[in-house]
C-alpha cells in the first residue's frame, strides 16, 4: 500500500439538481417552526454537499416554502445548486459560494436523481 499524499485542488464552479426530501425532518419538528427550519434543512444540505460555508436562498424557492404558511411545508422540493466565485460585494473572505433556486413545475419526484446541470 502507498501512501502518497494527495494534493487537493481548489473546486470550481459547478450546478447540480437535487431533490430534497424535508418530510423525513421535519415531521418531528412543532408545526409552527417548520417554514424556518426548512429553509436551514436546505442550507445544511447546500453546506454538505457543495463544500462551502456561504449558502444564499433564491427568492423563488424561499416563496416556494412558504406559500401555505408557517404550519405546511413542501414534502419534497427538487433544487439546483450552484458553486460559484464570491464576487467582490458579497463575501470577501470566501473564494466560493453556493445559490439554491427552484426548479420550477416537476410533475413528479419519482425516478429523479441527481444530474449535473449544463452551462446554457
Amino acid at each position: 500500500m502507498s501512501t502518497k499524499k494527495v494534493e487537493r485542488t481548489e473546486k470550481g464552479p459547478v450546478a447540480r439538481e437535487y431533490t430534497i426530501n424535508l418530510q423525513k425532518d421535519l415531521k418531528k419538528i412543532c408545526i409552527f417552526r417548520r417554514a424556518p427550519r426548512a429553509i436551514k434543512l436546505i442550507k445544511k444540505f447546500a453546506q454538505k454537499n457543495m463544500k462551502t460555508n456561504v449558502v444564499l436562498i433564491d427568492d423563488k424557492l424561499n416563496k416556494y416554502i412558504w406559500a401555505h404558511g408557517i404550519k405546511t411545508t413542501p414534502n419534497r422540493v427538487r433544487v439546483v445548486l450552484q458553486r460559484k466565485r464570491a464576487e467582490s460585494g458579497e463575501d470577501e473572505t470566501q473564494k466560493m459560494i453556493t445559490v439554491a433556486s427552484l426548479v420550477p413545475d416537476v410533475a413528479s419526484f419519482k425516478n429523479l436523481k441527481t444530474k449535473v446541470v449544463t452551462a446554457n
